[in-house]
């Protein structure tokens, strides 16, 4: 007959069952659900002082990303809410590359809803897509008038004549 045996979470080493302990790790709370609906288990050496503090930091750490994650929920479904509580009206992307056929673009995205004293509120998230992977920046209330006034005083910019001694080394 085999002797049973674990793997400890912390040192990573098989041991067998009477060396093992388990650290209970309560993450209901974190999530906002009723105690001991969801626990994690962590195996650790019960000989071995470091395992168990190390399983007492993974515990702590574990409660922090359960709460960071039903933080981030608890956000979306304000989001979810919001996009409820304001219904799209409309929604333009303008692609500000589209010729770059190469992996990377960026979007320009515009959401038209309107707020709840009727006026229209405009919601932007500029995206930069690189290949399998994308970052995003949500803005809000940039309007036509400021994107003709940044387009404007850009292409002054371009079209400035430089004078020569501006260039020079010195």
């Amino acid at each position: 007959m085999h002797e049973i045996t674990w793997i400890c979470e912390i040192c990573i080493k098989e041991r067998p069952d009477e060396a093992i302990s388990v650290h209970k790790v309560d993450l209901s709370e974190a999530f906002g659900i009723p105690t001991s609906t969801c626990q994690r288990n962590i195996k650790y050496c019960n000989d071995n002082k470091q395992c168990l503090e190390g399983a007492k930091a993974e515990g702590e750490n574990e409660i922090t990303r359960a709460r960071n994650i039903k933080s981030r929920e608890d956000q979306e479904q304000k989001d979810r809410e919001q996009k409820m509580k304001y219904p799209k009206l409309n929604a333009h992307t303008f692609v500000l590359n589209p010729e770059d056929n190469g992996g990377e673009q960026i979007h320009f995205n515009t959401t038209i809803s309107r707020d709840d004293e009727d006026n229209v509120e405009l919601s932007h998230e500029i995206t930069l897509i690189s290949y399998a992977n994308s970052a995003s920046i949500n803005c809000r209330g940039i309007t036509p008038e400021q994107l003709r006034a940044w387009a404007d005083s850009l292409e002054k910019k371009i079209n400035e004549k430089i004078s020569p001694e501006k260039h020079e080394l010195k």
